[in-house]
């Protein structure tokens, strides 16, 4: 299973589609959540999880994008893959093993931004 994400009206060839397998959407949108919790509303968090064709708007995309770039470049991208890693060595074997099969890409994370900004809103399917 995995979420293909179609861009609404894309400026450019890279905001057409992005697509993440579900071993790394969910860290990816952990991350959505965690730098964007100011600007989604709980359906836009929650709708984020699910495939099943919510749409986000160009402004909302590019607050996402400009969010996420603003914590690569501040350095908190970093804190949080490093408390996300702290978080899953202190679990309990069983659920860190679970747990350590969803990965966490920085480059992943910047690669959603770029589609955002460049996806004139989108939908995940």
């Amino acid at each position: 299973m995995g979420m293909d994400v179609y861009g609404i009206n894309p400026k450019a060839e890279n905001g057409d589609y992005f697509r993440a397998n579900v071993w790394y959407w969910r860290p990816l949108w952990q991350c959505v959540e965690y730098f964007c919790n100011d600007i989604l509303s709980e359906k836009d968090i929650k709708n984020g999880k699910m495939n099943n064709g919510y749409e986000y708007n160009e402004t909302t995309a590019l607050e996402i994008s400009n969010k996420l770039e603003s914590a690569l470049k501040n350095g908190d991208l970093h804190k949080f893959e490093k408390g996300r890693e702290k978080f899953i060595s202190e679990m309990e074997d069983k659920d860190k093993e679970f747990y350590s099969s969803y990965k966490f890409d920085i480059d992943f994370v910047m690669d959603f931004a770029k589609f955002c900004e460049q996806s004139g809103g989108f939908s995940i399917c």
